[in-house]
């Protein structure tokens, strides 16, 4: 019986559904820096790391603002 591993490395389509945006959002919000990224042969991955990051930037920006 094999064990599933957690993927690390999430591509743009699957962080477009994690955050609610469209594809075209998150290459933007990577064009801007905002969240990081890997390239592995011709395709841009997202660490889920990278994600939790700008999820808890953007909840203390938030909460900065109350």
């Amino acid at each position: 019986m094999s064990e599933q591993v957690p993927a690390r490395l999430i591509s743009v389509e699957e962080t477009s559904k994690v955050l609610g945006v469209g594809r075209t959002q998150v290459f933007e919000l990577l064009r801007a820096r905002e969240i990081d990224s890997v390239k592995i042969r011709n395709r841009r991955l997202i660490p889920v790391v990278a994600i939790d990051e700008y999820v808890a930037r953007l909840r203390e920006g938030s909460e900065r603002q109350s």
